[in-house]
């Protein structure tokens, strides 16, 4: 969420000089991935249009003026997240699988821009000043994660809904871990205790587990839904795996996420997003640029 990049060009256009077909698959799946997710949320602005930037960072970037800016860097660093997350080199069809959890990382990014425009949340941060940013973010992050999914669903002969809650957990999971937090911590010498990612993580988690199970935080405690508790429990432990892998493969003795997610799990702390969360929530809902989403 920013005001654009610099010296970006319209997708088609840079695809022209840089034919990259893993690139030109992405994209172009990108593009579409934006008319369905307009059609999906009934989006009453036009459907933002991709442009690519030289930007060597992992970043995108949506703007006021209704463009969803992706940078060089986020296309290259994706591949790098892809394949730390496809980490068996013996896996059948490998590259295939790389390019899919790419893929996934692209289109949450995406989608992540796509819900600061459709929510409103320049207008919004205008209204209620800087405290309103970061839980713009994480509003940002798990309205991806539930369009991602929607998007999938819509997919003929795509996998059962728990595999692609896992798969849409895993890549967003290395992606945050592996970029988002090493740009703000020196990565790979220690586990930063850096709470914005870990929160970026968990709440994307927890939406994963809301899907299809609306009311299980309001049933944490009682009598609740055996579905619910079975995907929180293998979402959980996917969680965890991966964790446990990002650490062994970048040495780190310990993780302050994993004692993160022990705290959160004894304390039954599932949300809010953050304390700042309520006094915009009605502004959100008012300005939105979505109606209700189609079933």
């Amino acid at each position: 969420m920013c005001f654009g990049m610099q010296d970006s060009i319209p997708w088609r256009e840079y695809l022209r000089t840089n034919p990259e077909i893993r690139y030109r698959l992405i994209l172009a799946g990108a593009d579409n991935f934006l008319q369905v997710m307009g059609t999906l949320y009934n989006l009453s602005t036009a459907i933002p249009p991709i442009l690519i930037s030289t930007d060597p960072e992992f970043n995108a970037e949506a703007t006021p003026d209704n463009e969803i800016h992706i940078a060089l860097g986020l296309l290259q660093k994706s591949e790098i997240c892809a394949d730390l997350a496809s980490r068996d080199p013996a896996i059948p069809d490998r590259d295939s699988i790389v390019t899919g959890k790419m893929r996934t990382i692209v289109f949450w990014a995406v989608a992540h821009e796509f819900f600061h425009i459709a929510r409103s949340h320049f207008e919004v941060l205008e209204l209620h000043g800087p405290s309103a940013r970061k839980p713009l973010e994480f509003d940002a992050d798990m309205m991806a994660v539930a369009g991602l999914y929607r998007y999938f669903r819509t997919i003929p002969g795509e996998a059962p809904p728990i595999d692609i809650k896992l798969h849409i957990l895993n890549g967003i999971f290395w992606a945050i871990r592996e970029q988002i937090c090493s740009n703000v911590a020196e990565p790979y010498t220690a586990d930063p205790n850096y709470p914005t990612w870990h929160l970026r993580i968990w709440n994307a988690f927890i939406k994963l587990v809301q899907i299809d199970n609306k009311n299980w935080i309001e049933e944490v405690g009682r009598a609740r839904s055996e579905k619910a508790d079975l995907e929180f429990q293998i979402l959980l432990h996917s969680l965890v795996d991966c964790d446990n892998a990002y650490c062994a493969l970048r040495g780190l003795p310990h993780s302050t996420f994993a004692q993160f997610i022990h705290t959160r799990r004894n304390v039954l702390d599932y949300g809010p997003l953050s304390s700042a969360w309520e006094k915009i929530e009605q502004s959100i809902f008012k300005l939105q640029r979505i109606c209700k989403p189609r079933t």
